[in-house]
């Protein structure tokens, strides 16, 4: 959460995932220690089409996940790879870290 926060210019961080639940629970206990002045807004499923939320969590329980290096959601967005988050252990997941596509004008 502190690199999403320090790479965001705006002051509300709005971040939206593949697991509503899953993804805001993890998000809320790494905010609690994150020292920043940031608001986060978690977009959730439902209205990810009507925002543009600029990060996206997707989160895999496969050990050997690959996350994509460019993903298109249903809403249109298309976001790029920025990390990847592993896990080793028995209980977990893999997150994946991606930042929204910049508008591409003609």
């Amino acid at each position: 959460m502190a690199s999403i926060a320090e790479a965001t210019e705006a002051a509300d961080v709005m971040i939206a995932g593949d697991h509503d639940f899953r993804n805001s629970t993890v998000v809320a206990y790494h905010l609690l220690t994150l020292p920043t002045e940031k608001t986060f807004t978690n977009v959730h499923f439902s209205a990810q089409k009507e925002h543009a939320p600029e990060w996206y969590l997707q989160h895999s329980q496969k050990m050997d996940y690959a996350p994509k290096e460019r993903i298109k959601l249903r809403s249109g967005y298309e976001y790029d790879l920025v990390e990847v988050f592993r896990y080793s252990g028995v209980s977990g997941w893999h997150w994946a870290e991606y930042r929204i596509r910049p508008a591409v004008t003609p």
